[in-house]
């Protein structure tokens, strides 16, 4: 998880940030690279500032959503989202990862592809 990521949801100081917090030093939070930083973060921006409006691109980038698929689309991950592509009011994870050649999916798909099971 990038680093600013992590801040955001352990800010929330609850369940999920506690869980987040005990894996902290297991690899959890992650500094950017050079190449994500400069190539992937770049054309990530480029291409939000290029397909949405000014006021639109500059509130996707200022959170920790642009990191996630700067990472994902640098070191071949895949982004988890419970956005929905579709409307143009906000710009929306999955609509920016799949744009760019990446791969994304939801908690529910994830938990499948890693064979989670429960109780």
């Amino acid at each position: 998880m990038p680093r600013l990521a992590y801040e955001e949801i352990v800010g929330f100081g609850d369940e999920l940030s506690k869980w987040c917090k005990l894996r902290k030093a297991k690899g959890l939070c992650i500094r950017a690279s050079k190449d994500v930083q400069k190539k992937c973060l770049t054309r990530v921006s480029g291409y939000v500032y290029e397909k949405h409006s000014h006021h639109q691109a500059a509130d996707f980038l200022k959170g920790a959503d642009v990191w996630l698929i700067a990472h994902a689309l640098c070191e071949g991950g895949t982004v988890v989202t419970e956005e929905t592509r579709g409307v143009k009011l906000k710009v929306k994870i999955p609509s920016v990862t799949k744009a760019l050649g990446g791969k994304w999916c939801d908690t529910s798909d994830m938990l499948n592809q890693l064979e989670a099971r429960f109780g």
